[in-house]
């Protein structure tokens, strides 16, 4: 994308070369103040999409202005081996054997820790320093097993980021371990309002996990937690199929979520 800056984080968590890539909202150089933050995953596909959709609704007063920000890997465009390798690795709270990608990319599993160690202790502290982001106004965005990850971030350190976008999480991941979590287990208080918006295609209960399910699922034992602060949306999008539901779950999202 034009005008994107690029930057290279070796993790000392995992020891991961992570490349951020980052899009500056139009009038970013011709002021001090501070700019909402959208961070991304799955940089190579969601990031052009992302600035292209909020960069529209924000020049029509339909979204706030925002620095966007997309984890990806070096070198990674084009090599399926390193995208399924790096997505199973950093996205996945545990190490299970089956699921996923197969066996040969689940021996990789169970490193969502670790990365969110790095989001948290590496990424964020670099991130504030080099430019300037409100504290109030950060948004997650996961689709998929980056929904996954969502989840888990929710539920170790919910309060990183203000509002969530989760789009097809593979909620059904190590028999369903994200929604047994949030039913037995209580949130920490937020101390702030948390916004999470969950969103899954009406066709993918057909996609050989029941997803639209799995979703109602884990939006009810979210209600169940009864979290003053936490304010929970759900969509499912007629028509939409685990490939088509990311750009238009996105672009709802952020107007209902970051609207002027």
């Amino acid at each position: 994308m034009p005008g994107t800056e690029v930057h290279r984080l070796t993790s000392t968590q995992n020891n991961v070369d992570y490349e951020l890539r980052v899009w500056l909202p139009h009038g970013y150089d011709k002021g001090e103040n501070s700019f909402a933050l959208t961070v991304l995953l799955d940089a190579d596909y969601q990031f052009p999409l992302a600035v292209s959709i909020l960069e529209h609704l924000a020049g029509r007063g339909q979204a706030d202005d925002s620095i966007i920000v997309a984890i990806g890997y070096k070198d990674s465009a084009r090599n399926p081996d390193g995208y399924r390798r790096n997505r199973t690795r950093d996205y996945t709270p545990t190490a299970v054997a089956s699921g996923g990608y197969g066996p040969q990319y689940q021996r990789f599993s169970g490193g969502a820790p670790a990365f969110l160690n790095f989001v948290t202790d590496e990424m964020m502290p670099f991130l504030m320093a080099n430019y300037r982001i409100s504290a109030e106004r950060r948004t997650f965005v996961g689709h998929s097993f980056g929904g996954l990850f969502g989840a888990y971030v929710l539920s170790e350190a919910a309060d990183l980021f203000s509002s969530y976008i989760l789009i097809s999480p593979s909620l059904w991941y190590d028999d369903r371990l994200l929604i047994k979590t949030a039913r037995k287990e209580t949130l920490r208080e937020f101390a702030q309002p948390v916004k999470v918006y969950l969103a899954v295609g009406g066709h993918e209960n057909q996609s050989g996990q029941p997803m639209v399910d799995e979703l109602e699922l884990y939006a009810g034992a979210l209600r169940a937690q009864e979290q003053k602060q936490l304010q929970l949306t759900v969509r499912v999008f007629e028509n939409e199929t685990h490939a088509s539901i990311y750009p238009i779950a996105l672009s709802a999202a952020l107007r209902h979520l970051r609207s002027r």
